[in-house]
């Protein structure tokens, strides 16, 4: 059964059009059937597709709408469905704007355009819809056929002012008529990097809906290439494929959409508000709940707009236990919410409902260092338990200095369970190694970690010490006593064993101690 997309704006200029082109391209190229499907008076999409007169053909999604409405039936899809270079699309024109109008005084008007794309989803993946710059009923009509909503927002003030309105359009539909509608994020369009508005109000976003909704990774950048493809009727991703914006349709925003969006989607049965009070955290939860300003904004969003995207939970006998959202709950219970929407999933094995955890978390937002230790770590030992390779424990040792193969190099480095792990999250095998020793690093330490002031690197070396040494080490880094930089680290992981208040300051003081510490650090003898 495909899934409708609408990619949506309340404001023009924001690349929704070029979006929903590019974007049906990258699909097929990735061999999905793909439909796109214009459903803005303008025709923008239309002309995209090469079809220059608007204002000829009879067999529009205008027309199909008109007899949605006057109970007519509607045509054979190979009556309206056109296809250039292996996508299919349904072509608009200005006949969609007299629609527009009598929809207004329609029973049920909302409904039509899923009475057309209904009998469609079993023929595609995917079913793209571009849609008008505006919060008439032909937006609506969009939000109600489709499953998720992909929101372009160019980094201007009034885009920004713009999305706030039509997020609160997508909350009432889903209240009112689509209970299965989801945001699958926002998409950042026409960036100029280099300008300091730009960097300001994507950072904006990113903080304003962080976990609330995903904000792709992909940000479009503003080149003439787009123009120049538009005019020639050929996606970016084949007019100029090595163009930045078409590299960033092509590697990012398609699986991105593949790879998140599908895994959050809901039920049949969709959405369901359930007490808020009602979900406990899911029992092995590795991620640190928001605090601070952190979560404060998300409060702050939540009052605002309510809970945009579902959370996502699992269904014990009559217990419910979370999978995704701890920290909407959270600031949902702080905004004085006593519901909340969640996509109930049920007959998961624990190792299912783990996985769910992790893998949407993951897409929903990044990991803190110490949080994907966490994960690494229970991500091994399912592997291990599983009869696999034990060569992360083996790499482990190494850097431990124990009994193990002469050299640490990257000879050894095999495509075993470690790397296995390591190419679902990007990593290497030493890289999965030096993670899972922040495993064993005390909490203050973790979450200099996590703010950044403490390298990965230094973090590794400062594990090898015992819990007090950390704590000795922590309180006088605290105390400015000493800096968290590899170099002073790598030197006090010399001196473990040894390690107090007192050796560590006449180590890092120069003269005979400055020497003794080099001694002590070339008599580890190990390679990181």
């Amino acid at each position: 059964m495909g899934k409708v997309y609408m990619i949506g704006s309340q404001k023009g200029g924001t690349a929704k059009t070029t979006t929903t082109f590019n974007l049906a391209y990258c699909l097929q190229k990735m061999g999905k059937k793909v439909l796109a499907v214009d459903f803005d008076s303008q025709a923008n999409l239309t002309t995209c597709f090469g079809m220059e007169d608007t204002g000829v053909p009879d067999d529009t999604i205008g027309h199909l709408m008109m007899a949605e409405i006057e109970d007519m039936k509607l045509p054979s899809p190979k009556k309206y469905i056109r296809t250039k270079d292996g996508v299919d699309f349904i072509p608009s024109s200005i006949y969609l704007s007299v629609v527009d109008a009598k929809l207004r005084l329609e029973m049920g008007a909302e409904k039509m355009l899923s009475g057309i794309l209904e009998p469609l989803r079993e023929k595609y993946d995917y079913i793209l819809l571009d849609t008008c710059p505006s919060l008439g009923t032909l937006t609506i009509n969009a939000l109600a056929a489709a499953d998720e909503v992909i929101i372009t927002v160019n980094p201007q003030l009034l885009a920004m002012m713009g999305m706030q309105d039509f997020l609160r359009t997508v909350v009432k539909i889903r209240k009112r008529i689509n209970p299965k509608l989801g945001i699958a994020g926002i998409l950042m369009t026409m960036c100029e990097s280099r300008t300091k508005l730009c960097k300001v109000l994507t950072e904006e976003v990113t903080e304003s809906f962080q976990e609330q909704i995903r904000v792709f990774d992909t940000k479009i950048p503003n080149t003439v290439k787009v123009g120049e493809s538009i005019y020639y009727s050929l996606p970016v991703v084949q007019y100029s494929p090595k163009a930045s914006a078409g590299v960033a349709y092509i590697f990012n925003d398609a699986v991105d959409l593949l790879a998140g969006a599908e895994e959050i989607s809901a039920p049949e049965d969709g959405i369901r508000m359930l007490p808020i009070d009602s979900i406990r955290p899911f029992r092995k939860h590795p991620f640190r709940l928001y605090e601070g300003e952190r979560l404060d904004d998300m409060v702050e969003s939540i009052r605002e707009h309510g809970i945009l995207n579902p959370v996502i939970v699992w269904q014990v006998g009559d217990n419910y236990e979370m999978l995704a959202g701890h920290n909407r709950q959270l600031a949902g219970k702080l905004a004085g919410l006593t519901e909340i929407p969640a996509i109930v999933k049920t007959d998961l094995t624990e190792e299912e409902a783990y996985v769910y955890v992790i893998e949407i978390n993951v897409i929903q937002r990044g990991f803190l260092p110490s949080e994907k230790a966490a994960v690494l770590a229970e991500r091994y030992e399912k592997v291990s338990n599983q009869g696999k390779r034990n060569d992360i424990l083996e790499e482990i040792a190494k850097l431990n200095g124990s009994d193990m193969p002469e050299t640490c190099g990257h000879d050894v480095h095999r495509l075993k369970s470690r790397d296995a792990i390591g190419e679902e999250y990007g990593m290497t095998g030493r890289n999965i190694a030096r993670y899972m020793r922040v495993q064993l690093l005390e909490e203050s330490l973790k979450e200099r970690l996590d703010d950044g002031t403490l390298p990965l690197v230094a973090a590794v070396d400062l594990s090898y010490l015992s819990d007090k040494e950390q704590k000795t080490v922590s309180g006088l880094a605290e105390q400015g006593k000493i800096k968290l930089d590899a170099k002073t680290v790598k030197c006090v992981r010399g001196m473990a064993g040894n390690v107090t208040e007192k050796h560590v300051l006449e180590a890092l003081a120069g003269g005979k101690g400055k020497k003794g510490c080099r001694e002590e650090h070339q008599a580890v003898g190990r390679c990181v």
